[in-house]
């Protein structure tokens, strides 16, 4: 940029190429500059978690349901006590909560998810759902009938009813009526579904 002068006039500025370019882009980086905080600024607002009306906001956390409607509880969960299954002639912990219903007792999803395996008519085990939830957990219904309503790859809500309950083989002899067995992983790692289903009780 050069500045001339003339006699008896005010100072004239003439502007060379590059300095029309300088210009323009320092113009052009104000504008993206602003609009990036803007934009931010906006986003802020649209992921805020909604309010209890008094400003506070409200935190949600996973709602689990029972697996069955009705029911008694037969073997609870236990990794330190050994338990002996008088059907296989065993004795071994008992990593699951089993729940007494008659056959035919629809059986639900615990929580959303994708079921990631079915597998049908075992020998050991009788029906087996599995059901991939968020946080890493997964559900494992032992004991189904062979008229599991779910394949691998579904995607299921809470409530929505896998299969009915049917005969669990490796336990048939234990209880005097039918039962679903209900395990749940964190990890891979057995975990009480305790921790996570409502407050149980007989029902």
């Amino acid at each position: 940029m050069k500045v001339y002068r003339s006699k008896g006039d005010k100072p004239k500025i003439k502007l060379n190429k590059k300095a029309i370019i300088s210009i323009a882009v320092s113009v052009a980086l104000v504008v993206t500059a602003l609009a990036v905080t803007l934009s931010l600024t906006l986003g802020r607002g649209q992921t805020q978690p909604p309010d209890d009306g008094g400003g506070q906001p409200v935190i949600t956390t996973p709602v689990y349901v029972l697996p069955v409607d009705s029911y008694e509880i037969g073997k609870d969960f236990d990794k330190t006590k050994l338990v002996r299954h008088v059907t296989a002639g065993m004795i071994q912990t008992h990593e699951a909560v089993d729940f007494l219903v008659p056959l035919g007792t629809e059986v639900s999803a615990v929580f959303d998810g994708m079921v990631i395996s079915v597998d049908v008519g075992t020998s050991m085990e009788g029906g087996v759902v599995r059901i991939q939830h968020a946080g890493g957990v997964v559900s494992v219904y032992k004991g189904l009938a062979d008229d599991i309503y779910v394949e691998a790859g579904d995607t299921v809500k809470a409530g929505d009813v896998i299969g009915t309950v049917g005969i669990m083989p490796i336990e048939a002899r234990d209880y005097e009526q039918s039962h679903l067995h209900l395990e749940m992983r964190l990890n891979g790692v057995t975990v009480n579904p305790l921790n996570y289903l409502p407050e149980l009780g007989d029902k």
